[in-house]
C-alpha cells in the first residue's frame, strides 16, 4: 500500500509505503506531484517506508520512467525507514542525482525528518 500523507508544507509530497505498491496507487501519487508542480518550481519528497512488499513490473517501469524525466523537479528527499538497505542507498541517490539532497532517517526520527524536509 502507498498513500499520501498530510504534510503542512505544500511543497512536500508525503508518502507512506507499507507493503505492495500497485499501479493505481502509484498513479495517484504522480497526479499529486503534477498538481503541486503547477504551484511550485521545486518539490520535496517525504517517504516513510514501513515495509516494501514489491511492485509489479508495470509499476516499476512507470516509477523509473517518471524518475528519469522529472528528477529536476525536486530539491530534497527524506527517506524514513528502519530498513538498513534503504538507509544505505540514500547517500548513493544523493550523489547520482545532482541538485537533490537526499537524507535517510530512522522511523523514530520521523519528526526530525519532517522538520528537515520542510526547511527553507
Amino acid at each position: 500500500m502507498i498513500e499520501l500523507m498530510g504534510i503542512p508544507d505544500d511543497r512536500v509530497v508525503g508518502v507512506r509505503i507499507d507493503g505492495h505498491v500497485d499501479k493505481a496507487a502509484f498513479d495517484q501519487i504522480i497526479a499529486e506531484i503534477e498538481a503541486r508542480s503547477a504551484h511550485h518550481e521545486k518539490l520535496r519528497i517525504y517517504a516513510e517506508i514501513h515495509s516494501l512488499g514489491g511492485m509489479s513490473l508495470e509499476t516499476l517501469l512507470a516509477d523509473f520512467k517518471f524518475a528519469v524525466k522529472n528528477w529536476r523537479r525536486f530539491d530534497r528527499e527524506a527517506i524514513v525507514s528502519d530498513r538498513r538497505w534503504l538507509q544505505g542507498i540514500a547517500p548513493v541517490v544523493d550523489k547520482l542525482f545532482p541538485g537533490i539532497e537526499v537524507k535517510a532517517f530512522a522511523l523514530d526520527d520521523a519528526d526530525a525528518a519532517r522538520a528537515w524536509v520542510q526547511e527553507p
